[in-house]
């Protein structure tokens, strides 16, 4: 047994649950587990290990996690938008902007480029912005669809009427 007995002990309602999951048995997972316990791994090294050739500053850089494309912001963006008729349904003085789902990350809204107007909840009315983002009634693929329209609307929108900001070009 690769897997010690305290350990199998701790994780039994893990593996219950996995087991449960995927429709196996108890032992299947646990053979599983320990299969993959006596995979070799690669020998970790300290950081003093990296090769000599590369500068100090380099590696800071390197072990620095930052996202590849910052998403653009424009709070000025943001309100103009908010300011125009729902592109779902068309209500006018009811829209925030809407951020699309596509290109979002952990914690990170999509960029402001992607923004939409979408008309909020009111008393008794769930508004278009929850009904495409959160109810579940539209499709992934539907609702990425919707959204990369209503988004280039908006766009289009910006750059006739003066309101796309100039950094983003």
């Amino acid at each position: 047994m690769i897997i010690d007995r305290d350990t199998l002990r701790a994780a039994e309602p893990h593996i219950r649950a996995l087991a449960r999951a995927i429709k196996a048995e108890r032992r299947e997972v646990v053979e599983a587990l320990e299969a993959f316990a006596s995979i070799e791994q690669a020998p970790h090294l300290p950081i003093e290990h990296l090769p000599a050739t590369l500068p100090a500053g380099r590696i800071t850089r390197l072990l620095t996690a930052r996202p590849k494309n910052p998403p653009k912001r424009s709070e000025p963006y943001r309100r103009w938008v908010a300011t125009l008729p729902c592109a779902h349904c068309r209500i006018e003085n009811h829209s925030n902007a809407c951020h699309a789902d596509e290109g979002k990350g952990a914690w990170i809204k999509a960029g402001d480029e992607t923004c939409w107007p979408g008309c909020v909840d009111r008393p008794g009315v769930v508004g278009c912005h929850t009904l495409l983002g959160a109810t579940g009634k539209l499709g992934k693929v539907e609702r990425r669809r919707l959204e990369r329209i209503y988004a280039a609307e908006t766009r289009t929108l910006a750059r006739e009427t003066g309101h796309w900001p100039k950094e983003w070009d």
